[in-house]
């Protein structure tokens, strides 16, 4: 090196790159960055010099000088792999990712070994979304360097973006078991066991991770998280607060905070968060480049704000990479403003971008069943088990999944519910219509609709979920019955009654009622606190107010009663709770059966009515769920019901005032 160096005016090369390298060292880059300048004046030759104004540019925050100092010392040294190294590095910050990989490429033809190179060249093609590429080139990291813990993690990220949840955790467990003191690596393994369900397990890891870092704050917000994914909301806001007072990543945790109290009936409260993160982005917006990322994100909270002409206008707005998931959210959008042929057009342009986007199929057939086209959707509505936070998990049986094609004439099916009770008293119907095909069917259902559903016709068992079943040939999910059956508007089996209350339980509870002085109606005012879209789909009590100023006798069908509302009930002394006093849905079916018409949000209470065929008001917020259809006040699926639907989100005063109406009584 000595012997390429010059001096000029007295000034000693070797100094100045050595008072340039203390600089860098010391944080101090504009020095550094002049004094490396400063050694390239004198010896533009000088390998070491480029090399330090190319690290401290890129510290910096130039890439382009950065680039070209390691570029020049590539040439210089082209057998030096780290040089094309720090290049892809560079470009790969800048989201120049093809660029990246052809220099992580570079360097690994000097050094085939390189680490870095391997590691960084596969968590680009994951960004890409090359996912085989990715897992190939992590692999052969792995191969390479077996005891390499961010190998293992980005194997893990990799595994859990194609799907393959059981193998990415075993290999966060491998990373997790090669630093199991470190708190990053308990939280990755917590996360990553909560986002595939296994929720204890995943939570003694996250405590784990706080044992080692009390106070640590992607620990708290992913505990928090997961008892969120749990319906645990009150329990996650302990954890979320303490994680927004550690400052850590504040718009994810201000968010998280949102979805929890917005579950709570806290509104206010949450939207003040929602708000403080959109002024958060627009801050970053107006002070940083504008990133498609942050813009999207900025789209979402104006969705969860209900500002959705403002959502739809940013999402318009976006050019660039991803394009099939932006035309699935804007197709989200235009359905929730009711611009359904906008909505459905966007879906299909976005699976013609990505035909494989199982959760983008999935949205979109939901949005053809509530238009009624049926038969278009239901095959689509199959993509829900490729949708990796889907509610139900797939049964993986050995026995092949029935679908109605084939001759089920003396064999054994075997029907399961998935999701929610309603979803099980809706679906529940076309148990019979298989065994008009000849096949013993056999109905797996949650256990507390064991009993009442022993009363359907065409089940030859109806066992409860959770216990050995017996042997069986075939399968089908409820839900995935109308695609067996080709179910168009038309031909809906909607025949009701076909489930019947028990005579025992209707004679014991006409006792506890005693005799009627008047109209008896039932109330379910609120739903499962364990449904995603509870927030949203239950009202407060206190909206009830005007169904008993009728003169009518009301009794609480409530099951479970909201924290929120026990002051309100304990004001409204007119309200007959009885409830709680239900041991299950065959008590809740008798009692059921005694009224003159059930009032309900949608929840299990209003299937349940439907299936009996006695009078049923289901009050719908806005959004409502597909099988309500849009726009209309009747049910092919329940004839004796009649709907009431928001007319703005939020308005249960509204729905109220058009159901005393239809009511009449007073």
């Amino acid at each position: 090196m000595e012997t390429r160096m010059t001096r000029a005016a007295g000034r000693d090369p070797q100094a100045m790159l050595a008072a340039a390298t203390q600089a860098y060292r010391a944080g101090r880059l504009d020095e550094a960055i002049a004094a490396a300048r400063a050694v390239l004046a004198l010896a533009p030759d000088e390998v070491p010099a480029l090399h330090l104004l190319g690290l401290a540019a890129a510290r910096a925050g130039d890439a382009q000088t950065a680039l070209d100092a390691h570029g020049r010392a590539a040439q210089l040294q082209p057998n030096e792999p780290d040089f094309p190294y720090r290049q892809a590095m560079i470009l790969a910050r800048e989201d120049r990712l093809e660029e990246a990989l052809a220099g992580f490429d570079a360097a690994l033809a000097r050094r085939p070994d390189h680490a870095g190179a391997l590691l960084n060249r596969a968590v680009a093609l994951h960004r890409l979304a090359r996912l085989p590429e990715a897992l190939a080139g992590v692999d052969r990291l792995l191969a390479a360097h077996p005891g390499r813990e961010q190998g293992w993690a980005l194997r893990a990220q990799v595994l859990e973006a194609m799907g393959r949840m059981d193998d990415a955790i075993a290999a966060q467990s491998r990373a997790t078991a090669l630093q199991p003191s470190v708190a990053a690596a308990q939280t990755r393994l917590g996360a990553l066991l909560g986002r595939a369900r296994h929720f204890e397990a995943g939570l003694v890891h996250l405590g784990l991770a706080l044992a080692i870092a009390p106070g640590d704050g992607e620990a708290l917000l992913a505990r928090g998280r997961q008892l969120q994914m749990q319906r645990r909301h009150q329990e996650a806001l302990p954890d979320l607060q303490a994680a927004l007072a550690t400052g850590h990543e504040p718009q994810r945790t201000r968010h998280a905070l949102a979805d929890a109290l917005t579950a709570l009936g806290r509104w206010a409260e949450a939207r003040e968060h929602l708000v403080g993160v959109l002024a958060d982005i627009d801050a970053s917006l107006r002070d940083g480049p504008n990133t498609m990322d942050l813009r999207r994100k900025r789209a979402r909270l104006l969705i969860d704000l209900d500002r959705l002409e403002e959502a739809l206008e940013e999402l318009s707005s976006l050019q660039g990479e991803d394009e099939a998931q932006v035309l699935a959210e804007r197709g989200h959008v235009l359905f929730a403003l009711a611009r359904e042929e906008e909505a459905l057009r966007c879906h299909a342009q976005a699976l013609a971008l990505k035909p494989d986007a199982a959760r983008t199929r999935f949205s979109a057939s939901l949005h053809r069943l509530a238009t009624g086209d049926l038969p278009a959707a239901w095959r689509d509505h199959e993509a829900r088990w490729q949708v990796p936070d889907f509610p139900s998990a797939n049964r993986d049986f050995p026995q092949p999944l029935w679908l109605g094609e084939e001759d089920i004439a003396g064999r054994r099916v075997l029907l399961h519910a998935e999701q929610g009770l309603g979803d099980t008293l809706q679906f529940c119907r076309y148990a019979g219509m298989v065994a008009a095909r000849g096949a013993e069917v056999l109905l797996e259902v949650q256990p507390p609709l064991v009993g009442l559903l022993r009363s359907l016709a065409g089940p030859a068992a109806v066992l409860p979920h959770g216990e050995k079943l017996p042997p069986f040939d075939l399968h089908c999910p409820l839900l995935s019955l109308p695609l067996a059956f080709e179910t168009s508007l038309a031909t809906i089996p909607g025949a009701v009654p076909y489930l019947a209350a028990s005579a025992a339980r209707r004679q014991e509870w006409a006792r506890r009622l005693g005799p009627a002085e008047g109209q008896r109606i039932g109330l379910v005012w609120a739903g499962n606190s364990l449904h995603g879209n509870d927030a949203r789909r239950s009202m407060p009590l206190a909206a009830a107010a005007p169904l008993l100023a009728l003169g009518a006798e009301v009794i609480g069908l409530q099951h479970e009663l909201p924290e929120r509302d026990r002051a309100t009930l304990a004001a409204m002394p007119a309200l007959r709770m009885l409830g709680p006093q239900c041991r299950d849905f065959d008590d809740t079916a008798a009692l059921v059966s005694l009224l003159d018409v059930v009032v309900t949000v949608d929840t299990s209470v209003a299937h349940l009515a439907g299936a009996l065929g006695r009078p049923v008001c289901i009050l719908l917020a806005q959004p409502s769920d597909w099988r309500w259809l849009l726009r209309r006040e009747d049910s092919p699926w329940y004839p004796t019901a009649r709907l009431f639907r928001q007319q703005r989100r939020g308005d249960w005063a509204g729905v109220m005032a058009r159901l005393v109406e239809h009511l009449g009584w007073g």
